[in-house]
């Protein structure tokens, strides 16, 4: 009995170093974000594709697509200049692909090491 309370003990106080480490790397993390980055992480927000509601009927059913309007045909896609839906889609793919970018700019270095 003496031994299971005392092994219980011994686990229970790496449980408590272990967190408590792993918060202070979590914590360190942010701080190394905050200081790699030239625009503060935690200040930057996320693009938000406009809701524009579009009804179509499906197998009988009425559905509802809010981004309806991201869909393109084969031919726009193909399309020598796009038109403005296309170039709706696109400007906000980009705008995500930039929120993205920056958001993962503090692991550039470990990207490259991986690939």
């Amino acid at each position: 009995m003496l031994i299971l309370s005392r092994l219980l003990l011994i686990i229970s106080l790496i449980f408590v170093i272990f967190s408590c480490q792993r918060h202070k790397i979590i914590d360190n993390s942010k701080d190394m974000n905050k200081r790699n980055t030239s625009t503060n992480l935690y200040d930057l927000q996320p693009p938000v594709a406009n809701k524009i509601r579009h009804k179509s009927i499906v197998h009988g059913q009425e559905v509802i697509d809010d981004y309806y309007w991201m869909r393109l045909s084969d031919e726009q896609k193909e399309a020598a200049t796009p038109d403005e839906q296309t170039m709706n889609v696109l400007a906000y793919l980009n705008a995500e692909n930039n929120y993205r970018e920056k958001m993962m700019q503090h692991t550039e270095h470990f990207q490259g090491k991986i690939i």
